[in-house]
């Protein structure tokens, strides 16, 4: 499937070796491109989300922070300690890490997680009464459903080659219908396709 960004890019994106792309300038040029398309779509997110949130903000996925950041986040969490605010997280597992905040940002993670539905299990066991959790994700009920083409190889903040990719594809009905078994409550879906970039917005509270 070919997402939103122009074809000749797609394939200039795909034609890359599948190696450390750290040392390919052209390959930052790439996803420069990318960025700048998606950004009035993750703005729009942004407004949505700071309509939603409530006490301390934590970014989960941190990555460089930028979602955090746009969302005044205390917090930040992710896989990798990307800048020294961060701390570690493995959303994969069981979590044994107190997670501090109130409301909880999962800007583009579940996408790219192993088992996101069990990844939410985790999350609901160690959030509290109250707590609010705000998602965004790809829309697979889209024709332009990511910004990323699957399989893309990005390099993580220590300059090493990283296999990053979407392995989960989330319909508005699926996410919705997760997070009603799972036990949230209060859960309000919104469907948004900024500069053709569709995604499913959500926020879930936890009675």
């Amino acid at each position: 499937m070919i997402p939103f960004i122009l074809p000749n890019l797609y394939n200039r994106l795909h034609k890359l070796p599948k190696t450390d792309l750290a040392e390919d300038a052209n390959y930052y040029d790439f996803m420069e491109d990318i960025w700048l398309h998606c950004e009035p779509a993750y703005e729009a997110f942004y407004a949505w989300a700071r309509q939603r949130c409530e006490g301390e903000v934590t970014d989960l996925g941190a990555g460089n922070g930028n979602a955090g950041k746009k969302l005044n986040a205390k917090h930040y969490y992710d896989y990798i300690q990307s800048f020294p605010e961060c701390q570690k997280i493995d959303l994969n597992k069981p979590l044994t890490e107190t997670l501090l905040g109130d409301t909880f940002i999962l800007s583009h993670v579940l996408e790219h997680l192993t088992d996101p539905k069990q990844s939410l299990k985790y999350l609901w066991n160690k959030l509290d009464s109250g707590d609010r959790l705000i998602i965004c994700v790809p829309d697979a009920t889209r024709v332009n459903n990511t910004a990323i083409p699957f399989h893309q190889y990005i390099p993580t903040n220590n300059m090493k080659a990283k296999h990053y990719h979407h392995v989960y594809a989330w319909t508005p009905a699926d996410l919705y219908n997760t997070l009603i078994q799972d036990g949230w409550d209060n859960i309000d879906i919104a469907y948004a396709d900024v500069c053709d970039f569709a995604c499913i917005w959500a926020l879930a509270v936890k009675p």
